[in-house]
């Protein structure tokens, strides 16, 4: 997924006054090789500037990690996955002229280049696919459930970048640095295939009793989920299903899942489940611990896991 955030990264480069022609801007080391080509760049037959936007090292975004899972609907079904982590790619931008004349000195029009870009690149914060790609194009696709997600974003840290001197003495001998943007941008990496849970289960709400007298009527609520495995595959056989007292254990409502889904149904009172912590949704199999979970009706799905 790096390369597509290469590629998203030289498409959104090339608004760059300057820049138009996808040649001048290069993810390679800015060493020898580099300034070898840079030097007899053209574009349209006359000299062209360049960018090098180099990524110099990833790190893991620890404050983003979580063990949270989502949810979705695809094709009709319920699908589960595990949040995904991040990880921070930080890039180092440099300006490469091919002005050396006496007439046009080479180090202000790399300064000129920089800015441009820095306001680019401060314009489109957050870096999103969806803001760089037309709808409907192939590169956009490619980000698939990440097309419109926003890519955390920073630009020209206050600390800046602490190897700059390391970094330009690996790029050749005789050279002396050069000043860069230090672009970081986080990056979602998927971290499992999502699992097929089933059809969703909507909570209803059933009022029972004479109209116009709301004194009179019981309101029932409609709960479902699905009993499952540690590793999220569905229970096979029927597993029991109750509604209990907090304080006595005692069963309010009792149900058994479906053999091949393992989902499951029950009604309720609504005075039961406006009070999630004097009652639990407890389930079991035989030769299996009992787990418990909240009672909410406010809640898409109640869904139970067995412990292994």
């Amino acid at each position: 997924m790096i390369d597509l955030l290469d590629r998203a990264l030289r498409t959104l480069l090339r608004r760059v006054e300057g820049l138009g022609h996808e040649s001048q801007i290069r993810f390679q080391p800015p060493d020898e090789q580099w300034r070898a080509a840079v030097a007899n760049l053209q574009v349209d037959g006359h000299p062209a500037s360049s960018l090098n936007v180099y990524l110099v090292e990833l790190r893991e975004d620890r404050e983003r990690r979580s063990n949270q899972r989502h949810r979705s609907l695809r094709d009709g079904m319920v699908v589960e996955h595990l949040a995904p982590s991040w990880v921070e790619c930080h890039y180092l931008i440099s300006a490469w002229s091919p002005a050396a004349s006496e007439l046009v000195e080479p180090t202000p029009d790399e300064h000129a280049l920089l800015y441009r870009t820095l306001a680019v690149l401060r314009d489109a914060e957050p870096v999103t696919p969806s803001r760089i790609y037309p709808a409907g194009s192939p590169e956009l696709d490619g980000w698939r459930e990440f097309r419109d997600v926003e890519l955390p974003t920073e630009l020209a840290p206050v600390e800046g970048f602490g190897k700059l001197a390391e970094f330009w003495g690996t790029m050749g001998a005789g050279h002396r640095w050069k000043p860069v943007l230090q672009l970081t941008v986080a990056l979602p990496v998927a971290l499992s295939t999502p699992v097929e849970r089933g059809r969703p289960v909507v909570t209803v709400e059933l009022t029972i009793g004479p109209t116009g007298r709301s004194d009179a009527r019981d309101i029932w609520v409609r709960i479902g989920g699905q009993v499952r495995r540690a590793d999220g595959t569905p229970v096979a056989a029927p597993a029991e299903v109750a509604v209990v007292s907090v304080g006595d254990g005692a069963v309010l409502r009792e149900t058994t899942s479906e053999r091949a889904t393992g989902q499951f149904l029950l009604d309720l009172p609504l005075d039961v489940v406006s009070h999630p912590d004097d009652y639990r949704l407890r389930a079991r199999t035989a030769g299996s611990a009992a787990a418990e979970t909240t009672v909410d009706w406010r809640a898409a799905s109640h869904d139970i896991e067995l412990p292994a």
